[in-house]
């Protein structure tokens, strides 16, 4: 876990971050009602999931997706990358 939130970038965080960028995002703005569930259930067991989910934008996920998605996210090293 200490990976995620290292100041120097690591493995987990370019792994995780071409997820959240790509295909998490994708997924939950095509198919987002029949996965959001799932995400937000893993994102509360498993960091990592909360921080891919904290590296997704909205894309065309509908306000209700993306609301829930930021809900579950956590984006405490996306917002120090833009600081």
């Amino acid at each position: 876990e200490a990976d995620f939130y290292d100041e120097a970038a690591t493995e987990a965080q370019t792994v995780c971050g071409t997820l959240a960028a790509g295909p998490v995002e994708d997924l939950l703005s095509f198919h987002g009602r029949d996965f959001i569930d799932r995400f937000e259930s893993e994102a509360r067991q498993d960091r990592r999931m909360a921080w891919v989910l904290g590296g997704a934008w909205q894309f065309e996920m509908s306000d209700e997706i993306w609301n829930r998605v930021r809900l579950a996210a956590d984006d405490t090293y996306w917002k120090r990358k833009t600081s």
